[in-house]
């Protein structure tokens, strides 16, 4: 239950956000519109939509009321250009009406209009489009301040935002991908995730607004590469996610067929009006992976808070984009945000599995090196040590730990060995290490550190001993020697050195 009230939270606080445009006091410009034509003038609907068979200009006027300077605003259109005038004279230029490549329907377009002191005063809006000529929403009037801090407020919800989630997806998408070549084998569900983020991050780019994406059919190409990496990064989520749990494709198979079947359409359609048309058919294939993606979530990872978030996102995202196409068509549609914070949230939930798995991996291999009993690093752990990076060796040994053992108890034993290990530690500095070697045998390890050095502190671990036990005949011997070039260190003169120092005290 936390995890669905916070997505519907950030599910209304989104929703809220990409209102912000919208809100205030707008005086909605209610003179009728006039669409002229080479053999006259006729009234034209607005909003309007027209399937074009080829590139077409038209314009439409409209006549403005006296009064001061003001601003036209309105958005929806898709169109290739636009160039607005008053009275002949053009106050807004965008796109290029002979080469047709902008992309306008993400953007606020802003209209100056001068201060009008008679009426009479014509607003021209000439607009340009290749296969799909539309004004989804009639234009307001606004004062200039106003206008200039709604045009950038709407900017920055709907493209700056936007592009930087689109960032974090690729980001996160390139890790995933990275991550997936770490194993043995490739872990697919990562792989897929991974490559769902980056395909999803450039589906959005159809929804960033940008004037120019070069000439039309290569527009016509991209508009298509960014619809179809949509519904791919869909089936990719809903299999990486289907992998996963069941490590086969057990549901996400299903959806391969209609998804694979939308890419043939989105690539046979003609032109982007019949493009269009289609559109219908091809959100419900959307809808229905994304369907998918919810359920699978809700039957299978019920204890993942982030996946729980991300399957609520795109369950009231569905919910939304049903009622924009249906009885709310003026409510913004908030689910390319959606998609890219799922791809997001996805890539955040299997980036902590990763850390988690790596930490139990380090906690695993800390306990394959470590010595139970003392907790020193056992001789397994000579493996794992860069010799090169210490200067000093010294190889220790408790005499008469034997007899110790057997006149006062293997327990005993034991504490003199977790004593003594916990002293050597409290005597040495940080990046020396103590290795358990054997029953009562102790590798050291010092960094810049000559052999008067370490003598000098392995006779401090004699004398120490002295407070850890009270039996005379308990002491140590040792031999040291300097690690050489490249970290070449020989064991068993080591242990030479310190049974040489073993048999004179016997001696003595």
């Amino acid at each position: 239950m936390t995890a669905l009230g916070l997505s519907m939270g950030l599910f209304a606080a989104l929703l809220g956000l990409l209102y912000l445009p919208l809100l205030g006091p707008r005086d909605e410009h209610d003179a009728p519109w006039i669409r002229l034509t080479p053999t006259g003038s006729v009234p034209q609907e607005v909003p309007f939509a027209e399937r074009l068979s080829e590139t077409e200009t038209i314009s439409l006027s409209t006549e403005l009321e006296p009064g001061p300077a003001r601003t036209l605003c309105f958005t929806g259109l898709n169109a290739t250009a636009l160039t607005a005038a008053v009275d002949g004279v053009p106050v807004l230029v965008a796109g290029d009406h002979a080469h047709p490549t902008a992309n306008l329907w993400t953007s606020m377009i802003v209209v100056p209009l001068p201060e009008i002191r008679e009426s009479g005063a014509v607003l021209t809006l000439t607009m340009s489009g290749t296969q799909l000529l539309a004004l989804n929403h009639r234009p307001d009037y606004e004062s200039p301040g106003r206008a200039v801090r709604r045009a950038a407020m709407h900017r920055l919800i709907y493209h700056d935002m936007l592009v930087f989630f689109m960032g974090a997806a690729v980001l996160v998408g390139v890790l995933l991908i990275g991550f997936s070549t770490q194993e043995d084998r490739i872990k697919i569900e990562n792989l897929l995730l991974g490559v769902s983020s980056l395909l999803i991050a450039f589906h959005a780019l159809d929804y960033t607004y940008r004037l120019s994406t070069g000439p039309f059919p290569v527009y016509s190409v991209l508009k298509r590469l960014m619809m179809v990496s949509g519904y791919l990064a869909s089936l990719a989520y809903l299999a990486g996610l289907d992998h996963h749990r069941s490590g086969r494709f057990a549901v996400s198979r299903w959806f391969a067929i209609p998804t694979l079947a939308a890419v043939i359409l989105i690539g046979a359609a003609p032109n982007l009006a019949r493009l269009h048309a289609r559109m219908v058919v091809l959100n419900m294939v959307l809808v229905l992976n994304l369907a998918a993606v919810v359920v699978l979530i809700y039957r299978r990872m019920r204890g993942r808070a982030i996946l729980l978030i991300a399957g609520a996102l795109v369950a009231l995202a569905i919910i939304q984009v049903s009622l924009v196409m249906t009885v709310l068509p003026g409510m913004p549609a908030v689910v390319q945000y959606v998609v890219v914070m799922v791809a997001i949230l996805f890539g955040l939930q299997y980036l902590l599995d990763y850390r988690e798995i790596i930490r139990e991996r380090e906690n695993l291999r800390k306990a394959y090196n470590r010595d139970p009993l003392t907790d020193a690093y056992n001789r397994r752990a000579l493996s794992d040590v860069n010799l090169s990076l210490y200067s000093s060796a010294a190889f220790l040994d408790l005499d008469s730990f034997k007899y110790y053992n057997d006149r006062y108890g293997h327990e005993e034993g034991d504490r003199l060995l977790r004593d003594f290990v916990g002293y050597a530690r409290s005597q040495l500095r940080r990046d020396d290490i103590v290795i358990r070697y054997g029953g009562d045998e102790f590798l050291i390890l010092l960094k810049e550190a000559d052999e008067a050095v370490v003598t000098k502190a392995i006779e401090r671990l004699r004398n120490g001993l002295k407070t850890i036990v009270d039996d005379e005949k308990i002491d140590v011997s040792y031999g040291i020697r300097t690690i050489g070039p490249g970290g070449s260190l020989d064991i068993a003169d080591l242990d030479k050195s310190m049974y040489a120092m073993k048999m004179a005290k016997r001696r003595s």
